[in-house]
């Protein structure tokens, strides 16, 4: 992401930014909700790249955080690619999933190594 609309803490539900990306497309994104420090939720939509406007109608994501106990915090973040229509369910499946798996994976490993950071500042 390039910037965003957001200036106010990006904390409880109900609020809504767009994002710009690094190839000049956007998205609207909404915080469906928070359960503070365990999980949040949102909605991405409004996408204006050709290819996710095109077969995309809202990607669905939960992010939950699991307090380990011993200075770590287990990760589990789980999403789901609404497809526009049947005709775009296999294009979905076969195209943006694996083009997208390996960056959700960066995303992943970023926040994890975050995370665990500041357990062991503590």
């Amino acid at each position: 992401m390039a910037s965003t609309t957001v200036d106010r803490p990006w904390n409880r539900g109900g609020l809504s930014r767009t994002n710009t990306l690094t190839d000049g497309s956007a998205n609207e994104e909404d915080l469906l909700g928070v359960d503070r420090p365990f999980s949040f939720s949102y909605r991405i939509h409004g996408f204006t790249d050709s290819v996710q406007s095109g077969l995309l109608e809202a990607i669905f994501g939960r992010w939950y955080f699991l307090d380990n106990g011993d200075e770590t915090t287990s990760i589990d973040w789980r999403y789901i690619l609404v497809p526009i229509d049947d005709a775009a369910r296999e294009a979905v499946e076969t195209e943006l999933i694996p083009r997208y798996r390996s960056r959700l994976d960066t995303a992943l490993e970023r926040v994890r190594a975050l995370v665990e950071g500041a357990g062991r500042d503590r």
